[in-house]
């Protein structure tokens, strides 16, 4: 049995479209001696014809034999390929290590923390020294009905304004406004990433965020066991903590 060394699927498509062109010139040769007997040319022998005609059926068995070893060389290239990207496989599951990311994800969320804690700090402050202001501001306007501009007793007497978002200060003006935690996180997040190319994603993801955690914790579980409490720490949990841990996917079940 003879051993037909397999090609490279350009190599083989090469070799097709020759033997097609072999074949098209082959079978236009043998059509035109054909022609010339019907039209009465003596000069063409039956012997030519018949080569021709041999020429062009043996041209049109290349095609054939072209076609399979251009299906082999693909079957051949692709189970190269395969080969290769199964290799490649192995090799990430066998030296992927998670603790990097999972060591990241903790540092943003416990950053996250401390950002909510410091806005919502903040943000008590402001609601409640602007709505100590406002209201003397409301006392005032009451008192004095006749001034159309509310805020001006505090403001030309006592140089601040202010109501629960805000309290401004004059002479020189400087304003405190209260920016709300959960704007203040995302505002976090857009500063950190190297470009904007994933705002659009993130706008989608930000509507459910504790979806993105389960499927995090679901997908990559050294970060779901960076944070899922020991039998011990659930026990100790308020139903609300454990209501929360469940809903993230952070049960001792799971």
């Amino acid at each position: 049995m003879t051993t037909i060394d397999t090609l490279s699927p350009a190599a083989a498509r090469a070799a097709l479209d020759t033997a097609r062109t072999e074949t098209t010139e082959a079978r236009e040769l043998a059509d035109a001696l054909a022609d010339r007997v019907r039209d009465g040319d003596p000069d063409v022998t039956p012997q030519q014809l018949a080569e021709a005609q041999q020429l062009a059926d043996f041209a049109a068995l290349r095609i054939t034999a072209a076609e399979r070893r251009l299906a082999a060389a693909l079957d051949a290239d692709r189970d190269a390929r395969a080969r290769t990207a199964a290799d490649d496989a192995r090799r990430l599951v066998d030296t992927d290590d998670p603790a990097e990311l999972a060591t990241a994800v903790r540092a943003v969320a416990e950053a996250v923390t401390h950002l909510v804690g410091v806005a919502e700090e903040r943000q008590t402050r402001v609601h409640t020294i602007g709505t100590k202001v406002g209201s003397i501001t409301d006392e005032l306007y009451r008192e004095y009905p006749d001034l159309r501009d509310r805020l001006a007793h505090m403001r030309s007497r006592y140089k601040v304004s202010g109501n629960e978002r805000a309290v401004t200060v004059y002479e020189p003006r400087r304003t405190i406004a209260a920016v709300p935690p959960a704007e203040l996180v995302a505002a976090a997040v857009a500063l950190g990433l190297p470009d904007l190319t994933l705002a659009a994603e993130l706008r989608a993801l930000f509507d459910a965020p504790d979806a993105s955690a389960t499927r995090v914790v679901a997908a990559v579980p050294a970060v779901g066991d960076d944070w899922r409490p020991s039998d011990a720490e659930w026990v100790a949990l308020s139903p609300a903590e454990r209501a929360r841990a469940g809903h993230l996917g952070l049960s001792p079940a799971n």
